[in-house]
């Protein structure tokens, strides 16, 4: 929790509480510590950074597979994509004809959403706004490489075989259930 002004900022649920008396600021504030709930999430434990780093961590390690979206011609664009996570960057490869290539050249950021299992309801996915480059390093595509790209590249020297690199801008923890959206500090 974080005093700005006369508000109060949330950083387990992201929310600003606005209050025009103070001091009903700080008893709700005490309350919130007292209980180690957030007053949204009435009862919900609210988890460290490092318990969401963990969960996100887990939850996109179960599902390499998720939708990025870029832009095109201002509109969004999406598709799925599968993913390789080292700490919190993503990788994925890709070519360098694809439209997804040209998008991220003229606009480099990108959403993603991994983990839903379409279980409905309280199924936890992760939502990751990111900053995509294109990496042609030899021993990244070296790593990364595996016998399905051969469907589309002639091998980890393939010229058009490039890795998509998704540095975090913000990642939340969404639809646990009765659990608002979790924001992990970057």
């Amino acid at each position: 929790m974080v005093f700005q002004g006369r508000m109060l900022f949330c950083h387990n649920c992201a929310r600003y509480y606005f209050d025009l008396s103070f001091f009903r600021i700080i008893s709700f504030y005490k309350s919130i510590i007292r209980t180690n709930t957030c007053y949204v999430m009435k009862g919900v434990p609210r988890l460290s950074q490092q318990e969401m780093k963990e969960t996100v961590e887990n939850i996109i390690d179960d599902n390499a597979v998720g939708t990025m979206a870029t832009v095109k011609q201002n509109k969004p664009h999406s598709r799925y994509m599968t993913f390789v996570r080292k700490d919190l960057k993503l990788y994925t490869a890709t070519s360098s004809e694809t439209h997804k290539a040209e998008e991220i050249k003229e606009n480099p950021y990108t959403h993603i959403l991994l983990g839903y299992e379409g279980e409905g309801f309280g199924d936890e996915y992760v939502e990751y706004e990111g900053k995509a480059d294109i990496n042609n390093s030899s021993d990244l595509k070296n790593e990364l490489w595996n016998s399905y790209m051969e469907n589309w590249f002639n091998g980890p020297d393939d010229p058009n075989y490039i890795v998509l690199e998704i540095s975090p801008i913000s990642i939340r923890i969404m639809n646990k259930t009765g659990a608002e959206p979790k924001v992990l500090e970057l």
